[in-house]
């Protein structure tokens, strides 16, 4: 089991100045959690389970309040989940006869299983800006791209004889991307000029 959090939050309060060239919050997991029974190993047991589980956390803040700048130029938060699960039994390619993987349960099953939950946000706060000529950029993301793999290679021999074979991979996320602006001042119009979601 694994458990993973990314967390970056930019506090800008009271700031001033003339120019501020960027607030950026940006996370990127990029994790392997992997539980594997490799090629021509040989197992004999009552029952198997070979079991991957992970929980990623991403957060990717901008809390800026009374921020006081004659110029912004780009506010971002960006956060991304990359990261890979899996659970195997047998080789991670073609494999081959003579290095057969065997796997044999005496009273149970065989079960192969990787899970994964995610939580992937960016969700910037800006507040209370005084800007006399704008932000020129204002991007939030918020990206699922993690992997879950659930499998069994080549040239892999399984016999359950007290249960099931069972190979199963889940994914649960929650991909939130939004911003909040109150009291924008100065012309800016625009605190949110995209947000996406992806899964």
């Amino acid at each position: 089991d694994s458990t993973s959090t990314a967390d970056s939050n930019l506090l800008g309060v009271g700031a001033a100045g003339i120019r501020v060239t960027s607030f950026t919050a940006a996370t990127l997991l990029d994790s392997d959690t992997r539980a594997i029974i490799g090629e021509a190993a040989e197992v004999t047991a009552g029952s198997v389970s070979v079991t991957a589980d992970a929980t990623n956390t991403e957060k990717a803040d901008i809390d800026s309040a009374g921020i006081s700048a004659l110029e912004i130029t780009t506010l971002k938060a960006e956060a991304r989940d990359a990261s890979f699960v899996e659970a195997r039994i047998g080789p991670t390619g073609a494999g081959s006869a003579s290095s057969r993987t065997r796997v044999t349960t005496t009273t149970g099953g065989i079960s192969v299983l990787a899970n994964l939950t995610s939580v992937v946000e960016a969700t910037p706060r800006f507040v209370s800006f005084s800007l006399f000529l704008g932000a020129g950029s204002n991007t939030v993301f918020a990206t699922q791209e993690a992997q879950v793999r659930a499998e069994i290679g080549s040239w892999s021999d399984l016999l359950a004889q007290g249960g099931d074979i069972t190979v199963d991979a889940g994914l649960v996320t929650r991909t939130l991307a939004s911003a909040a602006g109150v009291g924008a001042s100065f012309g800016v119009g625009v605190v949110l000029s995209e947000g996406t979601a992806e899964d």
